[in-house]
């Protein structure tokens, strides 16, 4: 039996130049330049193409990076997560679901609300809804 080429996503994302750069030393950055193979050309063009989406939470997702670090890295994350998304239906047999842009929203509504509790704990406060969430 052959052994797999790329034992976890992690290393099928850093053969394909997405997976993020560790010369990072606080202050200075190295300069060295972290080439995206076809492969990782792919996963940027699809990202692209994904991102106009409206419906999808992959668009939404897009979106919300982008909001906070710019287009060209969102495109980045986008395309690092469809190839360890590729990743696991190839070798892992995985199946992938598309849930739709409303279940992504709730679940990012979910993690503040959570954040925020968390935040009133620590503080010495006490949360009180107002009204319905919707």
């Amino acid at each position: 039996m052959r052994p797999i080429a790329w034992p976890t996503e992690k290393h099928f994302t850093a053969w394909t130049g997405l997976a993020p750069g560790s010369r990072d030393s606080g202050k200075r950055k190295g300069n060295a330049k972290r080439r995206r193979n076809r492969a990782g050309q792919l996963f940027c063009m699809m990202a692209s193409a994904l991102a106009r989406s409206k419906t999808i939470a992959l668009g939404a997702f897009y979106r919300r990076m982008a909001a906070r670090r710019g287009g060209l890295v969102a495109n980045k994350a986008l395309a690092r997560k469809l190839a360890a998304w590729y990743w696991r239906v190839m070798v892992k047999g995985d199946d992938y679901v598309e849930r739709g842009i409303a279940n992504y929203e709730d679940q990012i509504r979910r993690g503040k609300e959570r954040a925020l509790r968390r935040l009133a704990k620590e503080l010495g406060q006490q949360l009180t809804p107002v009204g319905n969430p919707s």
